[in-house]
């Protein structure tokens, strides 16, 4: 399994410098992303799904991170880092979803027809 690192994250967050975030902070978030993935992994995921999941948490806490003292030291939120966020949360979010299922499909079209009814389906092997 490879591991997320906090230059990883520096990186993804376009070289977020030190001064901003220290590293201690996104070791916590990178740690914590870990846990969760495996808290949520579906047994089809891939080792590159979890790095995504976990690359992705991390990213998106350490801006919330960075968003929170940047709004005590200003005492507003920069406009371009509130967008950010949101676009960071939409990828996470996603990023768990796919964490999740994996490459599973609960009902394969192989072996299912179409019914009269949407509610339920015919095996194609017992009509």
């Amino acid at each position: 399994m490879m591991v997320v690192t906090v230059e990883e994250v520096r990186t993804f967050l376009k070289n977020l410098p030190r001064s901003f975030v220290e590293d201690d902070t996104i070791d916590l978030q990178i740690k914590q992303a870990e846990w969760l993935a495996a808290k949520e992994k579906s047994s089809h995921a891939s080792t590159e799904d979890i790095d995504k999941v976990v690359l992705a948490r991390s990213a998106y806490f350490t801006t919330l991170a960075y968003m929170e003292e940047a709004e005590r030291s200003l005492g507003v939120v920069p406009p371009g880092l509130q967008a950010l966020v949101s676009e960071l949360r939409t990828e996470m979010l996603q990023a768990m979803e796919y964490l999740k299922r994996g490459d599973h499909v609960s009902i394969p079209l192989t072996v299912s027809t179409i019914s009269s009814s949407i509610w339920d389906y015919r095996r194609v092997d017992n009509p």
